[in-house]
């Protein structure tokens, strides 16, 4: 399947929770971080400590960190809207390609 992508450092990080000090999103994206996700690295733990393979795709919706943080209400999302039509497709064409990959890697010789 032909879609955009890239290969990079994804920073792990419990993003809606941001705790007591402001995200250093600009520091991050300065060392070349592409993406923020929050569960990908506990599967990678689980697999490695299970003798697993794992793998992981992700999608980017173009939010930005910073923006996730509400100052007034301390696990609130700042406004960020998962139901919006970008991260919808995105999703959809994210699966699309995860099964395409699986398809792939179950065919594979060994």
């Amino acid at each position: 399947m032909d879609a955009p992508h890239h290969r990079g450092v994804v920073w792990t990080r419990a993003a809606f929770q941001p705790g007591f000090l402001p995200l250093p999103a600009a520091a991050y994206e300065r060392a070349g971080v592409a993406a923020i996700e929050m569960e990908l690295s506990a599967l990678y733990v689980f697999a490695s400590t299970h003798g697993l393979t794992a793998g992981g795709a992700l999608v980017v919706d173009g939010a930005n960190a910073d923006e996730l943080v509400d100052e007034e209400a301390l696990l609130s999302t700042g406004g960020y809207d998962p139901h919006r039509e970008v991260v919808a497709a995105g999703v959809d064409r994210g699966a699309r390609i995860a099964l395409d990959a699986l398809r792939l890697l179950v065919a594979r010789p060994t």
